[in-house]
C-alpha cells in the first residue's frame, strides 16, 4: 500500500478523496479539482516500481486522444510517486453485465459495438495495438457522457510499426501470451510458447478478434472455454486453444444473427500485417441494428435496472414519506398529499435529469449521477 499525505494537493490543484482500487501497477483514487469541484481519477505508482506503467500509459494517452479515450488532466511527480490525473469514468462492462443478470440484449450490444470499433480503429490509426481486450477495461462515461463507452489501462499496448522505418513489425512465434486468455485471438494462441513473458507479437487482427469474443461473452453470458477443470495455467491455455481451434464459427455464434459469423470469418482471414476493414465492420452491425427496427436511443439494459432497483431503494429507505418534502438540495419538490403517488410519478429522460411528472416541479434525481457512482445514496442530492 502506498503511503502519502492525503491533505497535500497534487499539482497544487487536485486532492485525493477515497480509494477506488489497486493493481500490480499501483493504486487508483477518486479525487477532486479544488478550483472547479470536478471529480477526477488519480493513478499513483511508486517511483521505485519494478515495471513502471503510468509513464508508458501517459505517453500513449497523449498520442491517441479522441472519442472514447479518457482525458488526462495532469501528469508528473508528487512526493515519491508518479501520478496521472484523469477523467473520472463510471461502471465497467463487467459490473454492468452483473447488474443485468449477466447478459446484454442485442440492441444494447449493437450500440456498444459501434463505439468499440471506433475506439480500436482510433488506437490502430495512431500506430498502437491494445492487446488487453476484456470487459473490465471498457467503462461508461458519467454525467452528460453517460452514453459514451471508454477504454482504459494501456499497460500492455505497444507500437505495431517500427519507429525508424514505419514498417509493420515482423511476425514472431514461440512468444508468451499477452492479454487475457479468455479473449485473445486464435492466432495468438497458435503463436505462443510455454513461457509467459512480455514479448508476444500481435497485430491489428488480434485486437479485432478479441473484441468479437467480448461481444459473444456479453450476449451469450459465457464462452465455450470458460469453467475448465485444469491443474495449471499452461494446461488452461492449451485447452482454450484447442477449443478455439475445433469449434466452428457457426457453432460459436449459435443463436446470434449471421453478421457475427461474417465478422469472425473476416477477422480470421486477415493476414498478420493487414489492416482490418473497420468501416465494413461498422456498417455490418449498423445495418443489422436498423434491419431489426431498433431505435438508437442509448437506452442501455442497465439503465432500466438502475431505475427499478436503486431508485426504489432510495424512495423506500433513506427518503421515507416524512422526509420527501425536505430532501437535501434546498428545494421543496413534493407536497405531502402527493407523496403516496411518487412511485408512479417518476420518469426518466435519457441524457438529462429524471423528473417528477407534474407541473412546476424542479428536477429531482439525476440519472447520470446514478450511473456514475457505485456508492449512490450519499451524493445524489448534493
Amino acid at each position: 500500500m502506498l503511503q502519502f499525505d492525503q491533505e497535500k494537493p497534487i499539482g497544487n490543484l487536485y486532492k485525493i478523496t477515497n480509494k477506488l482500487g489497486s493493481g500490480s501497477f499501483g493504486e487508483v483514487f477518486k479525487g477532486v479539482n479544488m478550483e472547479t469541484n470536478e471529480l477526477v481519477a488519480i493513478k499513483l505508482e511508486s517511483q521505485e516500481a519494478q515495471m513502471p506503467q503510468i509513464k508508458h500509459e501517459f505517453q500513449i494517452l497523449s498520442a491517441i486522444q479522441g472519442n472514447g479515450i479518457p482525458k488526462v488532466h495532469w501528469f508528473g511527480q508528487w512526493e515519491d510517486k508518479t501520478v496521472m490525473v484523469m477523467e473520472l469514468l463510471g461502471y465497467n462492462l463487467e459490473q454492468l453485465f452483473n447488474l443485468v443478470n449477466r447478459r446484454f440484449e442485442l440492441k444494447t450490444m449493437l450500440m456498444l459495438i459501434d463505439q468499440m470499433i471506433d475506439i480500436i480503429s482510433l488506437l490502430h490509426s495512431r500506430g498502437y495495438l491494445y492487446r488487453d481486450i476484456k470487459p473490465e477495461n471498457f467503462l461508461m462515461g458519467i454525467n452528460k457522457k453517460y452514453s459514451i463507452i471508454y477504454i482504459i489501462d494501456f499497460g500492455l499496448s505497444k507500437k505495431y510499426k517500427d519507429k525508424k522505418t514505419g514498417e509493420h513489425i515482423p511476425y514472431k512465434e514461440n512468444k508468451g501470451l499477452i492479454g487475457t486468455a479468455r479473449y485473445v485471438s486464435l492466432n495468438t494462441h497458435l503463436g505462443i510458447g510455454m513461457l509467459i513473458h512480455l514479448n508476444e507479437e500481435q497485430s491489428r487482427r488480434d485486437d479485432m478478434e478479441s473484441l468479437g469474443y467480448l461481444w459473444l461473452y456479453c450476449l451469450k453470458g459465457s464462452l465455450p472455454w470458460q469453467g475448465l477443470d485444469v491443474n495449471n495455467r499452461e494446461e488452461k491455455y492449451e485447452l482454450i486453444k484447442t477449443i478455439k481451434q475445433t469449434i466452428s464459427i457457426e457453432d460459436l455464434c449459435h443463436g446470434l444473427p449471421n453478421e457475427f459469423v461474417k465478422y469472425f470469418q473476416h477477422c480470421r482471414q486477415l493476414k498478420f500485417d493487414e489492416e482490418p476493414d473497420y468501416k465494413r465492420f461498422k456498417m455490418l452491425f449498423r445495418d443489422l441494428f436498423f434491419k431489426l427496427d431498433f431505435i438508437w436511443d442509448y437506452q442501455f439494459d442497465w439503465i432500466e435496472s438502475l431505475q427499478q432497483e436503486q431508485i426504489q431503494s432510495i424512495m423506500h429507505t433513506k427518503y421515507s414519506k416524512n422526509s420527501l418534502s425536505s430532501l437535501k438540495g434546498g428545494s421543496q419538490i413534493l407536497k405531502t398529499d402527493e407523496e403516496d403517488e411518487v412511485q408512479e410519478k417518476i420518469e426518466f429522460k435519457i441524457g438529462g435529469d429524471s423528473q417528477i411528472n407534474q407541473k412546476n416541479v424542479k428536477p429531482m434525481l439525476n440519472l447520470d449521477k446514478l450511473i456514475s457512482k457505485p456508492n449512490l445514496f450519499e451524493s445524489i442530492f448534493k
